[in-house]
C-alpha cells in the first residue's frame, strides 16, 4: 500500500511485508512495516512510534485523511487491527479490533486455517493440515515501542 500527500507529493507512506505471502502458511508471520519518504521515494525510513517491534500480520489496506488540522493515516491488518497514525504518521495508536481486513487467502495463511486451495503462479499447489505438529508455529509476541 502506498499513499502520497496531496499537498506535498514528495511525502509518501508505504506499508509492506518483509516476507513473501507464499511463506506465510509455514511461518504464520508476514513481518509488516510502515515507512515514510520525504524526498519523493528516493529514501524511506521506518515509522515506529507506537507500533509493535514486530507486526505479525499483513497490512492489507491503508489510507490517509488530509484536513486543515493535518494528515492522519489509517491501516487495517489480517489480524483485524485498525491503526491510526497522527503527527504526519510519526505516532501510531491501535484504535479498534475488527474482522480481518484481508484478501481471504492471506488471512487463512497467517491463521493456519486455510480453506482455499492455493495454486501458485508456477503451478505448484499447497495443501495444509493444521493438525500436523510441524505446521504448528507460535506467532511472535508483540513488543510495544514507546
Amino acid at each position: 500500500q502506498l499513499v502520497a500527500r496531496g499537498d506535498n507529493p514528495d511525502v509518501m507512506v508505504v506499508a509492506a511485508t518483509q516476507i513473501s505471502p507464499r511463506t506465510w502458511i509455514d511461518t504464520r508471520y508476514a513481518g509488516a512495516a510502515v515507512a515514510k519518504s520525504t524526498d519523493g521515494g528516493e529514501t524511506f525510513r521506518l515509522l515506529r512510534g507506537g507500533l509493535p517491534e514486530r507486526i505479525t500480520a499483513s497490512i492489507e489496506a491503508m489510507c490517509q485523511v488530509e484536513s486543515p488540522a493535518g494528515v492522519e493515516y489509517f491501516f487495517g491488518t489480517t489480524d483485524g487491527e485498525i491503526w491510526r497514525g497522527d503527527q504526519d504518521g510519526e505516532r501510531w495508536t491501535m484504535i479498534a479490533m475488527a474482522a480481518p481486513v484481508s484478501k481471504c487467502i492471506h488471512q487463512e495463511m497467517l491463521s493456519g486455517k486455510p480453506v482455499t486451495q492455493m495454486v501458485h503462479l508456477d503451478g505448484a499447489t499447497r495443501t495444509f493440515d493444521a493438525s500436523r505438529p510441524e505446521n504448528k508455529v507460535a506467532a511472535p509476541a508483540y513488543a510495544e515501542r514507546s
